[in-house]
């Protein structure tokens, strides 16, 4: 509940802000803004109970990705092209890690047999 309450107070705070410089675009930035402000706070509260490695580079590669995806749809680039290249993109930024969870669920069910 906290991670959406910061969400909400962030996104209507860049919201007014951007979209007073902005217009429309103001509103996308806020929104995955804001967006990000939520994952950070659930990041941080996850790891309250569970002990994990949060590889700080990767998630902002990741978000500006996303920030980047939402941008071009939203200058109304073809959405499956920008989609594709975006999906693209974030597979070879977490190669190692999709590598090393199909290697986790392989193993899990070669153990089942």
């Amino acid at each position: 509940m906290l991670s959406t309450l910061a969400g909400a107070v962030v996104n209507i705070i860049v919201n007014y802000i951007c979209i007073l410089m902005l217009g429309i675009w103001g509103a996308v930035i806020g929104t995955v803004v804001a967006y990000i402000v939520v994952a950070t706070v659930r990041m941080i509260d996850v790891r309250r109970f569970v002990e994990i490695q949060i590889d700080m580079p990767r998630f902002l590669m990741n978000c500006v990705i996303i920030l980047a995806q939402s941008i071009l749809i939203s200058l109304g680039m073809n959405a499956v092209i920008v989609s594709i290249i975006s999906i693209a993109l974030f597979c070879a930024v977490n190669y190692r890690l999709i590598c090393e969870l199909a290697g986790a669920i392989s193993k899990r069910l070669m153990k089942k047999r």
